[in-house]
């Protein structure tokens, strides 16, 4: 995977001699990221390549005249480094752009790093000579790269050319070289979050948390995060988050969204927003069904833009809950034939009977109403609509889910009739 730097060029520094004067040579400095100097030269990106050792380099060029005298200078130091590093001179190759005055300027310079950027590709982008609207483009750069090429950015840098001070012993210190990358992580956690919270997206939360904290999640735990999607795809409510696995990945994804949000505090509303979503996917200690769990579940599908997910849980769920709570039998699916087995129309009416004799007679009837309603709305959708004019309105799936919900509370407050 190539590493590749995409800069600008600003115009040299020209010297000036005691009396003010300018001199046919160029100023010269060293520069430092805080751990390492370079040594001292006349183009600023010269000290990048020393440190960060790309393998090649994207200029992008207007066709000013003082860029192109920079780009021939630059060319120069590099060939001057390579025997000082022992290392051969990186590739350069000179990207024309025009200057970003209107839509067509901005295009220009999107399509010129398009252009130069491959598949598995590792970018550093440089912004310290990037005027008006270079600058403003590295975002919008990066998620085209990202998403379009699949490359990685993996440095933002702007070389920061005021006063940096002076060290212990009164010696100037080097002009500064910033490394943001935490200016990168904010769309990307921003994204993240979004695709969560619009479309249930864990298994992209956790690739966001894995590249941008290493070491937060454990070994298996991307793997978890892909296998809970499937699950949750194919409705296999049981086997959402087993075995513990599910449940630790989801708390290290929450904590790890938290501890990055405190570093970036404009993410914090995204990350109680996250823990909210997460939440109904843990069915407790336990992790039997049960009728909070079922609830929050249905809630969930149809909150993620799944609302035939969440009417084929509900319709289910009711006949479990049916049998296994308010009659306390095995749910019969689990060992149901096709010879003599009754409805959940049946299993409802039962469950309603039980019900009214202990003085609950207006929850048995809803559970009934609710039941026969699912019957009759899941139809026309597990045909496809295919021979029938009849539609299913998104209102109608939300009012059945709000009915669910409050079924399922009136059984936890009440628990199994005795």
């Amino acid at each position: 995977m190539p590493r590749k730097l995409i800069c600008t060029l600003g115009k040299p520094r020209e010297r000036r001699g005691a009396d003010g004067m300018r001199s046919d040579l160029y100023e010269t400095a060293a520069y430092s990221d805080g751990r390492r100097t370079s040594r001292a030269c006349v183009i600023p990106l010269t000290a990048l390549v020393e440190l960060y050792r790309p393998e090649e380099i994207i200029v992008l060029c207007t066709p000013a005249t003082e860029v192109q005298q920079a780009y021939e200078l630059f060319c120069e130091e590099l060939n001057e480094l390579a025997p000082k590093e022992g290392r051969p001179v990186p590739a350069v190759r000179r990207a024309p752009i025009e200057i970003p005055r209107d839509a067509a300027g901005v295009n220009s310079i999107i399509q010129a790093v398009m252009n130069h950027v491959e598949t598995g590709d590792i970018v550093h982008l440089d912004v310290t000579f990037g005027l008006r609207a270079i600058s403003y483009l590295a975002f919008l750069v990066t998620s085209f790269l990202e998403n379009l090429r699949g490359a990685r950015v993996e440095r933002l840098t702007y070389i920061n050319f005021e006063a940096p001070g002076e060290d212990a012993a009164g010696q100037a210190l080097p002009p500064q070289i910033m490394d943001l990358p935490h200016l990168l992580g904010i769309p990307r956690l921003l994204a993240a979050g979004q695709g969560l919270i619009q479309r249930g997206d864990i298994e992209s939360l956790a690739r966001t948390i894995q590249r941008l904290q290493p070491g937060a999640l454990q070994g298996d735990d991307l793997e978890m995060a892909r296998e809970t999607q499937r699950r949750l795809e194919l409705l296999q409510t049981r086997q959402i988050t087993s075995k513990g696995r599910g449940r630790g990945m989801l708390c290290r994804l929450q904590t790890t969204f938290e501890q990055l949000a405190g570093e970036m505090p404009l993410l914090d509303p995204i990350a109680r927003q996250v823990e909210a979503l997460l939440a109904p996917l843990d069915p407790g200690d336990g992790a039997a069904l049960n009728p909070g769990h079922l609830a929050r579940l249905a809630r969930w599908y149809f909150d993620h833009q799944r609302p035939v997910h969440a009417l084929l849980l509900m319709r289910e769920a009711i006949g479990f809950l049916s049998a296994e709570v308010v009659l306390g039998e095995r749910y019969w699916f689990e060992n149901a034939t096709d010879e003599g087995s009754e409805s959940l129309g049946q299993l409802a009416r039962r469950a309603s009977d039980r019900l009214h004799a202990i003085g609950q007679g207006a929850l048995g009837r809803e559970i009934v109403s609710l039941a026969k309603n699912l019957r009759t709305r899941r139809n026309p959708i597990a045909h496809a609509g295919i021979g029938t004019h009849e539609t299913v309105r998104l209102e109608t799936i939300e009012e059945f889910v709000c009915r669910f919900e409050a079924i399922c509370r009136e059984l936890e407050e009440t628990g199994r009739p005795e």
